[in-house]
């Protein structure tokens, strides 16, 4: 039957006519209708997939020769580096600084762009892809059609995993397989994903290490240690000055004490002096070349933006659902850090929420209107202002939802698991409203007889009434009249009267034969009676109120557990009920698992949730086309980000250079306010104080003064030796020798190569991982090739009327190593 509905397709495609004289229906079958519709349709996607493929050559030699670049990119620096270290004039650093800056930039640029037309070229693919996917789900029952679906979704395509390792003991950074491991994609679109991920992993390392490579400076480093050297000398030297002064001092008499310790307190001051001095020529120096740049890159940082990107009509309430849920959970964060922080003030709560992107999530939420069916759209678009960082976390909040969105979905799959869930909901819907007919009609019954015996009016029920009743008999004389008239009444409550229902009608209440005066015989009823007026009330009556297990009552609360409601309820829960206890995560009484409400709501829900995702996957071209929108927008925020960091690192340079020319003369002058305070601090026993409260020195505080003293002159010469825990601490000589000699050897260390800072192994880490990603590229590469030629046959096949068997595409025999083995 095929070979004949390809042969009639074939000769109605290729132009052939046959004129019929004949009054015969000249219309075409549906079935060959819809072949011409689908060929139609898929040559369509296959133009549309041929210049993506192109975009993708032309990107994939942008992203080669970005990588080229960067290898001369790493000798330029390097050159420019080494320039500016033997550049003697102050002004010549600086343009070569500036000119370090501009090329970093101007390649982070390029970069950028060949990323950016990289990623849309490989979004365009995907698109293609996925309309090729929707375009096979109208071809019907042939070979190529399900080799193609299959080769797109579901064959499993195995690839070699490299890892890079750093040795603990050499830093030495190497690249190597990963034993056995494998990755594995399915179909070619997992495998096209893949690829471009690992094609943006490598841009976003290059990225990464030309800004590391910007911002550390090995030689900035070793003079930062060399500074520290002297630094530590400078205190180390200071240090032994204090150590002669307090040898002199003690040799002093007591006659001339006070005049020294005058001496030092004016030694104390003139170094204060000092260092303020230096404060303020550092702090002019600072104001002068680095504040008000400083201040600057602080206005570029807070500095809004537009913010702003195209979304597709038909995404536009998912994309706003998504929006929603980034902003709940900041909100979540938010409150988390409220909680921790309970004096914060509302400056600072203020620029927490800012730090969340709380007031921007709001603005966007803001911008969107609603329709009748609760459907959000952007009518005018989405466009708010943010700084930069705020633009990078909201993109990060919602990106990853919208990537889950463009992935392509089996549609026929999910049209079937929508169908499903319609059939299901259709087949509750029959249960529930039939347990609802139960429902309702056993809680009439029971409604009908607790109004009838008057349950329902206080003091007027059969209850009360037959309580009255025996209160009567108790009070009479208890003639055989008087038995009758209870017995009568007591007949009543239990079975009514015609009019009345009765309590065993209502709910199922019947005595113990021993005290049932209602069926009482001439032989038992005088022991009956006896027993009947000894009971208590729940024995002779039941409960006050008629729930007792069984009658009317049994039947109403059976119902009503079935269906889903409490006994008391009158009305069945609406399915907004249901949804706003949803939204809330409380439970609706009686509505438990199991009954008719819980499972036909829970049914509606599925199938909602059903056609949500066959909508979805029939709107992945508007996904794939809105993560595009926003991952262009992400490469501009990127570069903003990049560049500010840039930025940062020549200010912090300019700053760390500006500190270093007064650092000896600042430590130098603090180590003496604080060495000549503790001289001070010891001398003081001996000193009358400002008051002269102690009039003059006397022989007993100058000889605690000199005990002080030479205390002092021990800390500074000598160790001491914990014997609670044995912890030796060094002299203070000892201990400014130590770290003299540990920034000594760390400078050494720098100079030979044999230390390494933290950004240096991060960097040959980064050079390794651009290897690693480069072999990956390669393997990855090849299987695409392979598979994307045989997406091509199968194409040509299917757009060309071809019916011969597919072909399988050849894989690699195991063990035969990939062109990056």
């Amino acid at each position: 039957m095929r070979k004949w509905t390809y042969l009639v397709a074939a000769l109605l495609m290729g132009g052939v006519s046959t004129s019929l004289t004949s009054c015969i229906d000249n219309d075409e079958p549906a079935g060959i209708t819809d072949l011409r519709g689908a060929k139609a349709e898929l040559l369509r996607a296959k133009a549309q997939v041929e210049l993506a493929e192109a975009a993708i050559r032309n990107a994939n030699a942008a992203i080669q020769q970005a990588k080229a670049d960067y290898l001369q990119e790493k000798v330029a620096q390097e050159k420019l580096t080494t320039d500016y270290l033997t550049a003697k004039n102050e002004d010549k650093k600086i343009a070569l600084q500036q000119q370090a800056a501009l090329r970093e930039q101007t390649y982070l640029a390029q970069l950028y762009a060949a990323q950016t037309a990289a990623k849309q070229a490989e979004l365009d693919y995907q698109t293609a892809l996925a309309k090729i996917e929707i375009s096979l789900a109208t071809v019907k029952d042939d070979a190529y059609a399900e080799a193609l679906y299959d080769l797109l979704n579901n064959k499993a395509f195995n690839y070699q995993k490299y890892k890079v390792s750093i040795d603990p003991t050499t830093n030495k950074v190497t690249v190597e397989k990963d034993g056995t491991a494998t990755g594995t994609v399915q179909g070619l679109i997992g495998l096209s994903k893949e690829l471009a991920t690992v094609k943006q992993d490598l841009a976003n390392v290059i990225q990464q290490n030309l800004i590391l490579g910007y911002k550390f400076d090995k030689d900035a480093l070793k003079n930062d240690v060399a500074v520290e050297v002297e630094v530590k000398k400078a205190e180390l030297a200071v240090s032994e000055k204090t150590l002669a002064e307090l040898k002199e001092i003690i040799g002093i008499s007591l006659d001339d004490f006070e005049a020294k310790y005058q001496e030092i307190a004016d030694k104390k001051k003139e170094a204060e002096n000092n260092k303020t001095n230096v404060s303020i020529e550092k702090a002019k120096d600072l104001a002068e070349n680095y504040d008000g740049k400083a201040q600057e890159l602080k206005n570029k940082r807070a500095a809004e933006s537009e913010f702003t990107f195209d979304i597709p009509a038909d995404v536009q309430d998912g994309f706003y659902q998504i929006v929603n849920n980034a902003k709940t959970d900041a909100d979540t964060e938010y409150s988390n850090w409220e909680t921790t922080n309970p004096s914060a003030t509302d400056e600072q709560k203020e620029a927490k929420k800012k730090e969340l992107g709380i007031p921007t999530y709001e603005t966007i939420l803001k911008l969107a209107t609603v329709n009748a069916e609760g459907e959000y759209a952007f009518t005018n678009g989405m466009k708010v202002n943010a700084t930069a960082a705020t633009k990078q976390d909201i993109i990060e909040a919602v990106k990853e939802d919208v990537e889950e969105k463009a992935e392509a979905q089996d549609v026929a799959l999910l049209e079937q698991d929508m169908k499903l869930a319609e059939e299901a909901e259709t087949e509750l819907k029959k249960t529930f409203d039939a347990a609802e007919k139960t429902w309702k009609a056993a809680a009439a019954a029971y409604d009908k007889a607790y109004k009838a015996d008057k349950y329902h009016i206080t003091g007027q029920s059969e209850y009360d009434v037959v309580k009255g009743a025996v209160e009567t008999y108790n009070n009479s004389d208890k003639s055989a009249a008087d038995q009758t008239a209870l017995i009568n009444a007591y007949k009543k409550y239990l079975n009514g009267d015609g009019t009345l229902e009765g309590r065993t009608k209502l709910d199922g209440f019947k005595p113990a034969d021993n005290i049932n005066i209602a069926t009482a015989t001439a032989d038992n009823l005088s022991a009956r009676l006896a027993a009947f007026l000894a009971a208590n009330d729940d024995d002779r009556f039941g409960t006050a109120a008629p729930t007792m297990n069984g009658g009317y009552y049994k039947a109403l609360t059976e119902a009503a557990d079935d269906f889903g409601v409490t006994d008391v309820q009158r009305t069945a829960y609406t399915y907004e009920e249901w949804t706003a206890a949803q939204e809330t995560s409380t439970t609706l009484p009686g509505a438990t698992s199991g009954t008719a409400t819980f499972n036909y709501f829970t049914a509606m829900d599925e199938h909602a949730e059903a056609v949500k995702a066959y909508e979805d996957a029939a709107n992945v071209a508007d996904w794939v086309t809105l993560l595009a929108n926003i991952e262009k927008v992400e490469e501009a925020v990127l570069a903003e980000t990049n560049a500010l960091q840039l930025e940062e690192a020549a200010l912090d340079k300019v700053k760390a250079e500006i500190e270093a020319k007064y650092a000896v003369q600042d430590a130098t002058y603090d180590a003496e306010a604080t060495s000549y305070g503790e001289i001070l601090d010891a001398m003081a026993a001996a000193v009358p104080d400002v008051d002269n409260s102690l009039g003059v020195i006397t022989q007993a505080n100058y000889d605690q003064a000199i005990a002080n003293l030479k205390a002092k002159i021990a800390s500074y010469e000598g160790a001491s030796l914990s014997e609670t825990d044995g912890t030796i601490t060094l002299g203070t000589i000892s201990q400014k020798k130590q770290e003299v000699a540990l920034y000594e050897n760390l400078l050494k260390g720098l100079e030979d190569g044999s230390y390494q800072a933290e950004e240096e192994i991060l960097k040959n880490y980064n050079d390794a991982l651009i290897e690693a990603y480069n072999m990956q590229i390669e393997v990855l590469q090849a299987l695409f090739d392979k598979a994307n030629a045989q997406k091509d046959s199968y194409m040509e096949a299917l757009t060309g009327g071809s019916t011969s068997t597919p072909v399988e595409p050849e894989t690699p025999a195991e063990g035969e190593e990939t062109p990056a083995e």
